[in-house]
């Protein structure tokens, strides 16, 4: 499948974090599904995957706290 954003690049699975930040601190997190484009880098995501993940994070988080998406830097193009 080609990217939707560069056009050029074909999306492969791979996985990011989501977790719950609070005072600057990872309190929680899971493994989200995506696709990365092995051109340009771009993430993609199934809308139910992002639902079920920000709902899990959900009943840990309290007042305040950031649900944040973590790319833990890999590069385009690796396998």
């Amino acid at each position: 499948m080609l990217c939707p954003c560069c056009k050029a690049g074909l999306l492969r699975a791979d996985s990011v974090t989501m977790a719950i930040r609070r005072d600057g601190q990872m309190v929680t997190h899971v493994q989200v599904p995506a696709w990365r484009c092995r051109n340009c880098g771009e993430q993609s995501f199934a809308d139910e995957v992002i639902e079920e993940a920000v709902a899990a994070l959900e009943e840990h988080s309290e007042a305040g706290d950031e649900i944040v998406l973590i790319d833990e830097g890999r590069a385009a193009g690796s396998a």
